[in-house]
């Protein structure tokens, strides 16, 4: 169960440089509005999803649930970007 944590918290240190990166790269003349929408939207995550762990905590929801859900919430996301992105042509 360590291992994964190790490597779930190794995968999500990468999203968010690469996000900004993506949408750096595709956004044109919309860079300043698209960052600072994904900024809001990251920093509202970052302060309620504790809030939401510590509640569901609370209700005798213990770490292997908590575990399971945010490695689905990872994995969906990366089938769904395997599955059906394609390359940019040059």
């Amino acid at each position: 169960m360590l291992l994964l944590r190790v490597l779930s918290a190794f995968a999500a240190s990468l999203v968010i440089p690469s996000t900004y990166a993506l949408l750096f790269e595709v956004s044109g003349k919309e860079k300043g509005k698209l960052m600072g929408s994904f900024w809001a939207v990251e920093v509202l995550g970052r302060t309620i999803g504790p809030v939401i762990g510590g509640l569901l905590y609370s209700f005798d929801i213990n770490f292997p649930w908590l575990f399971l859900a945010s490695l689905e919430l990872f994995l969906v996301p990366l089938f769904y970007i395997s599955t059906f992105s394609s390359p940019r042509a040059s």
